[in-house]
């Protein structure tokens, strides 16, 4: 057995991070290192922490026979694993390989996949504690408390395991509220989350979480419609929101959409969809759906707020009266409002 390692008597905690695990040679991970990981390690590194990235699928011998050797090399303070959907099962194999190696390492999940599905991660693996988002600032205060002998519940940023076995949830929703509840994207940074929320409300609203604090704040709402979509910038932080009511109806999130959606409106009329952005986001593609003539593909500039057309969707329609669909309100008798539309005959 190899000897350990005993830590410096400086104080500063060592923190292993494990890659996700890719065994059919790229097929999931598509041969890219865990950059993440690699991030985290140098931001550690960087206030003074002892860090070191273990990958997983870049290692002398079988995955589990290097990493064994590298927990016996040194006695770890933290063992942080990363989880995506498609390597879970495999992530997971070198979690139990740690917890049984250094069953006093507090040990993390982290990754997208640890983030939006915690209660699994608790279900199937042996960790102590979840890191929601990039998790700069979770483990920097883990790492912090360590280093002076603080107790470690209660990070912000984390879901934890409570000491009946069971855990602290990160959200929890009703069933009446599944089917507009989503989760939408964390920004660049991590710090912020942003979802689609219609728990104690009438209408799904589009909200953003501060990571760290935990506190919400609403984005964008209609007051007969749910939000149903978010468009995003280069940062994932949103610049509109949609609603269907009797049309769709965008909402600007961010003051550079409301140039964008004016833009749009001079162009013509139609539901219009966002679909993509140049790098630069100097220009975008949009898509004009509309009922009376073909749907319509068009470019949007926006340093001189010109919509140009590129093609229709059906040419063969560009001669076919076609008739406007027309919104209606129907009242039910328990007085709710079901939208519809009512199509005319010429």
């Amino acid at each position: 057995m190899v000897p350990k390692i005993q830590d410096s008597g400086t104080g500063t905690p060592r923190i292993l991070l494990i890659g996700p695990y890719d065994p059919h040679c790229g097929e999931y991970t598509f041969l890219a290192p865990p950059l993440g990981v690699w991030r985290l390690a140098g931001v550690l590194q960087s206030a003074g922490f002892h860090a070191e990235v273990f990958d997983p699928n870049c290692c002398a011998g079988p995955p589990q026979r290097a990493l064994e050797r590298e927990l016996l090399r040194v006695t770890w303070d933290v063992i942080g694993v990363s989880t995506t959907g498609m390597t879970l099962k495999f992530d997971l194999e070198l979690a139990h390989l740690a917890r049984r190696i250094a069953p006093g390492a507090p040990l993390l999940a982290g990754g997208m996949e640890a983030t939006f599905r915690p209660e699994l991660m608790f279900e199937l693996g042996p960790f102590d504690r979840v890191v929601l988002g990039e998790g700069e600032r979770p483990l920097l205060e883990l790492a912090s408390r360590l280093r002076s002998g603080q107790p470690l519940g209660g990070i912000a940023g984390t879901a934890e395991r409570k000491p009946d076995g069971t855990w602290t949830p990160f959200i929890q929703v009703p069933i009446g509220d599944i089917d507009t509840f989503r989760l939408i994207d964390m920004d660049a940074d991590g710090n912020t989350l942003y979802f689609l929320d219609s728990r104690e409300r009438d209408r799904a609203a589009l909200f953003s979480m501060d990571m760290t604090t935990r506190e919400t704040r609403l984005l964008a709402a209609d007051d007969e419609a749910d939000i149903v979509e978010a468009t995003l910038d280069e940062q994932r932080r949103p610049v509109a929101a949609r609603a269907n009511r009797d049309r769709s109806r965008w909402y600007a999130v961010n003051p550079v959409a409301k140039q964008d959606l004016a833009d749009l409106a001079r162009h013509g009329s139609g539901d219009v969809y966002f679909l993509s952005d140049s790098a630069d986001r100097r220009k975008a593609s949009v898509f004009f759906e509309r009922d009376s003539e073909s749907g319509e593909f068009a470019l949007l500039d926006r340093e001189t707020h010109e919509v140009r057309k590129l093609l229709v969707q059906r040419k063969a329609l560009a001669d076919v009266p076609l008739r406007k669909m027309q919104p209606v309100i129907i009242p039910s008798r328990d007085g709710l409002r079901l939208n519809g539309y009512l199509t005319l005959p010429a």
